[in-house]
């Protein structure tokens, strides 16, 4: 729970005086009590983000209240992250007693719940990280709204996973001096990769059969350096050749890597295709490989990401600069 802080002079020098909210008895609701579920679901949730899971914009006001009492009655922590020009919306994780709560009268087990000073000391780079991948996931639950009958049928989140690496065989290049030159030379390695999301998309057709689309997600926020992207895309190219990926979530086919960024800078989906022709250029990797990684830019507003704008239109951008841009689901 965020306290109230305020700055008072004694014995001439400035003392911070911390105090804490008291707590309030509350009646937790059907409504509250989805918020608690998808909170230890998603981690970090603003109220923007509950309100688009839930309801429709218009009732924002009211989730705000119920989100103000499950913070009174310490179901849940909030805090705020600094920004340049201000401070962030309020940001919500589920406490100690909201965890106990679900535990006990609707049988969920939240894996990971915070203490008020624990929530209060997180990093912000690792919540910008999740409350921008919880933007995206939240597109795709919507997909539905746009009545072409898709529907996000399950989704698995990158904190889901933090315990369940993809483990596999790789091979990597390592450079020797053989006394006259450079020898570049392979090994195999045991290495793993984990991706930030997994989305399975399914559309019944008219047959009467199910068509499914998988997608593994990649939140780039733009400050991971180079080497740190190759590296990722490196490892996905053997996951997937292996036939590793696939057979770890028993799906017959991966339909693409989705890398999306949030860098404002304009450059830099360009930059990740440059790291994705590199590597796979260097792997010899054949064109079907080549055409699962995709590369878009996520710009989220007080509504959201726009669904129909990300997953329904050609705006994904190829490892090859000039091949035309595609949809995800048509």
């Amino acid at each position: 729970m965020r306290k109230a802080k305020e700055i008072i002079e004694k014995d001439n020098e400035k003392v911070e005086v911390v105090e804490k909210r008291q707590r309030k008895k509350i009646k937790v609701t059907e409504s509250m009590t989805e918020y608690l579920i998808q909170m230890a679901r998603y981690r970090f949730l603003t109220s923007e983000q509950i309100t688009r899971l839930n309801h429709s914009m218009g009732t924002i006001t009211t989730v705000r209240s119920r989100l103000r009492d499950l913070v009174a009655g310490e179901y849940i922590n909030e805090t705020v992250i600094p920004t340049k020009k201000r401070l962030s919306q309020n940001i919500y994780a589920i406490g100690t007693k909201g965890a106990r709560y679900l535990e006990n009268h609707v049988g969920v087990e939240v894996k990971k719940f915070y203490e008020p000073q624990e929530f209060e000391d997180l990093e912000y780079a690792f919540m910008w990280h999740v409350l921008q991948l919880n933007d995206f996931i939240i597109s795709a639950k919507r997909v539905e709204e746009v009545n072409t009958g898709w529907y996000l049928d399950s989704f698995m989140h990158d904190l889901e996973m933090e315990d369940k690496k993809i483990r596999f065989e790789a091979m990597k290049q390592y450079t020797v001096w053989n006394g006259k030159e450079d020898v570049v030379k392979e090994k195999k390695e045991s290495t793993w990769v984990h991706p930030d999301g997994v989305l399975f998309f399914r559309k019944k057709m008219e047959t009467g059969k199910i068509r499914q689309a998988v997608y593994f997600v990649e939140l780039d926020r733009g400050t991971e350096a180079t080497g740190v992207i190759r590296e990722k895309i490196r490892k996905y190219y053997y996951a997937i050749t292996s036939g590793v990926l696939a057979k770890h979530f028993d799906i017959p086919h991966i339909h693409g890597i989705l890398f999306t960024t949030t860098s404002k800078s304009g450059d830099r989906v360009k930059e990740l295709q440059k790291s994705a022709m590199t590597v796979l250029g260097g792997l010899h990797a054949k064109k079907d490989i080549i055409d699962l990684f995709l590369f878009n830019e996520q710009e989220a507003r007080i509504t959201g990401i726009d669904t129909k704008q990300t997953f329904f239109a050609p705006v994904w951008k190829l490892s090859l600069k000039e091949t035309p841009a595609i949809a995800l689901l048509v």
